[in-house]
């Protein structure tokens, strides 16, 4: 996350969308996974994970756990 910023702050700034994507990461499903279970392509799930990225200031999925458990956002 961007300093200063906490997990609501966060949470507020995903789209309902990206907060399922987020979920369905934190359950460890891949693209391809998200993609299936929302009925969406799989690029359109990892354009979507680049914005999650960027807004929790990460660069990639690992980051993004990291920064997630540590934000108790998972367990």
């Amino acid at each position: 996350m961007a300093q200063g910023e906490n997990k609501d702050e966060v949470g507020a700034a995903l789209s309902p969308r990206e907060t399922e994507i987020l979920e369905a990461t934190a359950r460890g499903l891949s693209a391809v996974g998200i993609a299936s279970e929302l009925a969406i392509s799989p690029h359109t799930v990892r354009q979507h994970l680049k914005a999650i990225y960027r807004k929790f200031g990460v660069k990639n999925r690992t980051g993004l756990v990291v920064e997630m458990a540590r934000n108790g956002l998972i367990s």
